[in-house]
């Protein structure tokens, strides 16, 4: 793994810990205020934040929860900076859908939904190559924000289902830090696996490379002409585009180990149960 990826991964993971910060929470706190999840919707967003008639946290509430959003906006910015502004169109438009319709709805079929959207948009991502447009880039992007809007709203639902009211808000904790603690060891293991597969696939790309190989010989041939390079150099440019694409290789399979995973947990949302109550908790939580 090179540094430069070492580093947008990182800045990747620092982006969605940011994002899962409790700011109501914390303004709450600093301000003296009731506890968020205790009072009114039992939520922590800047809506429950004002009843507790404190203006200032609450605006200080929504400014941070407004922020923290712009991971997601500078994560777009870098795949494709001229499309960055159509990113999360899809998920804007279809979460305060999702809260209409989700408690006349079965939460399960909404995750099913999003789960099978999911693998479809990773599947898509499972064959970029090198050379790929910013256009093929930016379309699973803009389709992954329909499973974003159907995600996390049902997930929640089904997390609270059938809890009493007095519960409800350790219960969404819980799951917050579950959610985090989760999404950082899924990362880490999915950089290993990425690195791992990098070094599987340029192995045998470099078998390849060989003087009996006419292809190569091909190929360091039209460098050479091209650039006006002695032989080691062709050979090292070479080699730069060998790891650039055992790379991008390695990151196919994550993409496709991600789909099948997707398709995979899937009966692990029919095995619960969710009831009206959860499902209109979690459309207050969505809406506040």
């Amino acid at each position: 793994m090179t540094a430069t990826t070492f580093i947008e991964i990182s800045i990747l993971c620092i982006a969605y810990l940011i994002g899962s910060i409790p700011f109501g929470l914390f303004m709450s706190w600093i301000f003296g205020l009731e506890d968020p999840r205790e009072v009114g919707s039992q939520t922590i967003g800047a809506t429950n934040v004002l009843r507790s008639g404190h203006k200032g946290a609450a605006l200080l509430t929504l400014l941070l929860d407004v922020l923290k959003g712009s991971a997601a906006v500078m994560f777009a910015f870098v795949i494709a900076p001229s499309l960055m502004q159509l990113a999360g169109i899809f998920a804007v438009i279809g979460a305060p859908i999702m809260g209409k319709i989700l408690p006349r709805s079965d939460a399960r079929i909404i995750g099913t939904c999003a789960f099978i959207g999911f693998a479809i948009v990773y599947y898509m991502r499972s064959y970029f190559y090198t050379d790929l447009s910013e256009g093929y880039i930016i379309l699973p992007t803009l389709l992954q924000g329909i499973p974003m809007a159907l995600f996390f709203t049902p997930l929640t639902a089904i997390i609270l289902s059938g809890l009493p009211p007095e519960k409800i808000p350790a219960a969404a904790g819980l799951s917050s830090f579950a959610r985090v603690f989760a999404g950082a060891a899924g990362t880490s293991i999915m950089s290993t696996i990425w690195n791992d597969r990098t070094i599987q696939h340029h192995a045998r790309l470099a078998e390849l490379t060989s003087v009996n190989n006419p292809a190569y010989v091909h190929a360091l041939a039209g460098i050479q002409t091209t650039l006006h390079a002695n032989v080691f150099k062709a050979q090292n440019l070479f080699e730069a585009q060998l790891s650039a694409q055992a790379a991008m290789l390695g990151v196919n399979d994550v993409f496709l180990l991600s789909a099948v995973t997707f398709i995979v947990i899937i009966p692990l949302i029919w095995i619960t149960k969710p009831s009206k109550a959860g499902a209109k908790a979690a459309a207050g939580a969505g809406g506040h």
